[in-house]
């Protein structure tokens, strides 16, 4: 299980910093073809989540804010993608509360509230943790077929859906993301 937060640094020094925090599933893979057309005007910081099930949002934003600073950046936008919202919230808190960090925006792509009918995320955590490891393997191998479809004209993107596919499958994912779901 990977119990540890991971962090790729791109584009240069001196831009604007652009820090992406992923969505439910926890990583960079799909972000690929967006930070190839930023990458040149921006600093791109982007995360993997641990296999963690037991970290809260605090605890993710404090690893964030702390591997930040590990890195010298003191100030950057946050783009929160869907469940990586959540954790914006938290480092913003946090952030308020004294940690040093100078955010000079927020941008976020959905998921910026609390999810307003809560039987759809209990019905979606069901689902995802009742199914057979070879269903999610079928469910997979469709929405890699899918992809090949939705992403024809971002040849880096489908370059990445198979490392995508393969962390989804990994052990411990799964329960990761059920964690993050409670969360």
């Amino acid at each position: 299980m990977n119990d540890r937060l991971e962090v790729r640094v791109e584009g240069p020094p001196n831009a604007p910093t652009l820090i992406y925090l992923p969505g439910i599933h926890g990583d960079w893979y799909l972000v690929t073809s967006f930070r190839r057309a930023v990458v040149s005007q921006v600093r791109f910081v982007e995360f993997c989540y641990p296999r963690t099930t037991t970290w809260s949002l605090e605890e993710h934003a404090r690893a964030i804010l702390s591997a930040l600073q590990e890195r010298g950046i003191e100030r950057g936008w946050l783009l929160g993608e869907s469940f990586g919202s959540q954790i914006a919230w938290a480092m913003l808190s946090q952030i308020a509360a004294g940690t040093r960090f100078e955010v000079s925006g927020l941008i976020l792509a959905g998921g910026f509230v609390r999810y307003p009918w809560m039987g759809g995320v209990r019905l979606t955590r069901a689902l995802i943790a009742g199914l057979p490891d070879p269903a999610v393997r079928l469910l997979f191998l469709g929405y890699a077929r899918y992809a090949r479809f939705r992403h024809r004209q971002a040849p880096e993107t489908l370059e990445s859906m198979d490392e995508f596919i393969r962390r989804r499958l990994a052990p411990g994912d799964r329960e990761a993301v059920l964690h993050r779901l409670d969360l």
